[in-house]
């Protein structure tokens, strides 16, 4: 929706990769006492194989979307109950060990494309 309204004032889309990965974490509460700022903050392998995953998306001509192995294998049983034709809609690409997609929500993309109406 973003890039559409950038695109019909003449300004270039902005390209972002989106990167999702499953792994066991540890998430640590981090904050100065007295302040009200405390955040989680997520260390471990999932969060860099996510953000390396994130980097090649929509770019290259690859989609947007990028999943590691091991979230794909706990997400598609799911999905396949809801869709039988779901594992259709990923690709695996072997050099990262994980599988892209350019899913996207039909009404809502059209929602856009027809300029918000």
């Amino acid at each position: 929706m973003f890039n559409k309204l950038l695109e019909e004032k003449g300004i270039d889309k902005i390209r972002v990769g989106i990167g999702m990965a499953t792994d066991k974490e540890l998430v640590v509460k981090a904050g100065r006492k007295g302040v009200d700022i405390n955040s989680k903050v997520w260390i471990g392998n999932a969060v860099t194989a996510a953000s390396n995953l994130s980097s090649y998306g929509d770019k290259n001509y690859y989609p947007r979307l990028f999943y590691s192995a091991s979230s794909y294998s706990n997400f598609i049983e799911e999905l396949e109950k809801q869709d039988s034709n779901a594992s259709s809609w990923f690709k695996y690409t072997d050099h990262l060990n994980a599988y892209r997609a350019d899913l996207l929500i039909s009404d809502f993309d059209n929602w856009t494309n027809n300029g918000f109406s």
